[in-house]
């Protein structure tokens, strides 16, 4: 009977993957895929070469404050980049042109307040607490480049298409970085975070620049030549929605860095940013399937093809499964080498990479449930569940980290993952109609339309 579940499991799964292998939408997932592990790659190359070319005092003091300049990014984006995906795929397929234009000239324009805003407040408030200067500028000129790619590169991807949304902002923007740490590493030059800082931020600015080409180049004729119009009741209330889940989102990626930074000291930081930078390629690989979920989901539901919105995240959980279960294999066996890329001291960190990994396969295999939820009107629903998920792992964190340090903040980090991918996934098919994780290559369940907040039930909707 086992045996018999068994090969039946085994076929239904050789079954989809030869349909995602045929699916056109598993081609734009790959591509969004590899350029994501392109750039993990890359960026793994960059933070271990910078790793031998620093002190480790100085690495780690780079790895806690990219980690607080990453999150005041977020912040400062004010929900930006993920309305402005919603509002396009809405207004254009709904033939308002002009609505679209206001949104884009909405979203740029509040960027661009919201991160000098951010900017200067965290320079004020890095010289209040005697920090250098140099550290606060320059870390600033990187938080305000970082905050432009946020949105652009959104922008980018839904106008211009994921090419242009990702390859620069994956890959162009790490290459001068790198070259810089590779002429340091030439000449024996000790970086500082400083200076790594201004490095980054420059391959932000170029890639700032060319996306802004390619948005300009691919802007519709209808949007381009319509006049822009505003509604900006529901744009700032669903800015508003958006950006709390996001600084929520951001804080659960960063939180772990930050606070061991400040209650034990950058060493301790560093080392749980190198080992979160080898999962974080499994990360950024599962991410590159949640980027074209964000480009497909509005489409698909705005359509009301529920049914093909279920083919897609199937296909999507298929490619995560193959991906992420072949990532996971390769650090459990190779762990200890990578780790010691970045240096020797770095070396006994693998069992805090062991269980940063059971964080990343939880997170990566649950799927895009949050893009679903923000791209389809639950953005209140899914605030609220990833605000009490953040406040569990906070009190975790203050709880675990003085008693086991490093170790610590890795069990808070797996435990809320765990129960945030549960209730999210939970939320996901009762609010949504669909299931976005891995576990729905062993159902046969069919889509449902439900409606969308405000509305009436989409007549057809189940699209089956």
């Amino acid at each position: 009977m086992a045996r018999s579940t068994v090969a039946g499991l085994n076929a239904r799964l050789l079954a989809e993957a030869r349909r995602v292998a045929r699916h056109e939408v598993a081609r734009g997932a790959v591509l969004a895929l590899l350029l994501k592990v392109c750039g993990a790659l890359l960026g793994f190359v960059l933070f271990a070469l910078a790793a031998r070319s620093m002190s480790p005092a100085a690495f780690g003091t780079f790895a806690a404050w990219f980690s607080a300049m990453s999150f005041l990014a977020v912040l400062a984006a004010a929900g930006q980049e993920l309305l402005l995906v919603r509002s396009w795929n809405e207004y254009v397929h709904a033939r308002e042109y002009g609505l679209a234009h206001g949104a884009l000239r909405f979203g740029a324009r509040a960027t661009i307040l919201f991160a000098a805003l951010t900017s200067f407040l965290e320079i004020i408030g890095a010289r209040i607490a005697g920090l250098p200067a140099s550290l606060a500028w320059a870390a600033a000129f990187f938080l305000v480049t970082q905050t432009g790619l946020l949105f652009v590169s959104h922008a980018a991807r839904t106008i211009a298409g994921i090419p242009s949304g990702d390859g620069h902002r994956e890959i162009t923007w790490r290459l001068l970085p790198l070259i810089g740490v590779l002429a340091a590493l030439a000449s024996s030059w000790a970086l500082t975070a400083e200076q790594l800082f201004m490095l980054c931020g420059l391959g932000l600015l170029v890639s700032v620049g060319l996306q802004l080409i390619a948005i300009r180049r691919a802007l519709p004729e209808p949007v381009r030549a319509s006049v822009p119009q505003s509604d900006h009741k529901p744009w700032l209330r669903r800015s508003f929605r958006i950006w709390i889940a996001s600084v929520i989102e951001a804080a659960t990626q960063h939180l772990e860095v930050i606070v061991l930074g400040v209650l034990i000291g950058p060493l301790a930081a560093g080392g749980y940013f190198v080992a979160a930078r080898l999962t974080g390629v499994l990360t950024m690989a599962a991410s590159g399937l949640n980027i074209y979920a964000s480009k497909a989901t509005g489409t698909l539901y705005y359509a009301q093809d529920f049914a093909g919105l279920q083919r897609m995240l199937r296909s999507m959980a298929w490619i995560a499964l193959c991906v992420v279960g072949g990532g996971a294999a390769t650090l459990l066996v190779g762990g200890e080498w990578l780790l010691s890329m970045f240096g020797t001291a770095y070396r006994h960190h693998y069992d805090l990479l062991t269980i940063l990994l059971a964080s990343t396969l939880t997170s990566a295999l649950a799927g895009p449930a949050p893009t679903v939820l923000l791209l389809t009107g639950r953005e209140g629903a899914y605030s609220a569940l990833i605000a009490v998920g953040l406040a569990i792992r906070i009190i975790a964190l203050f709880v675990l980290v003085p008693l086991f340090g490093s170790f610590g903040a890795a069990l808070a980090s797996a435990g809320s993952a765990l129960a945030l991918a549960l209730v999210l996934n939970i939320a996901c098919r009762r609010l949504v109609g669909v299931d976005p994780s891995a576990l729905s290559l062993l159902s046969d369940r069919r889509p449902h339309s439900v409606a969308r907040p405000g509305t009436a039930c989409p007549a057809g909707g189940s699209g089956a």
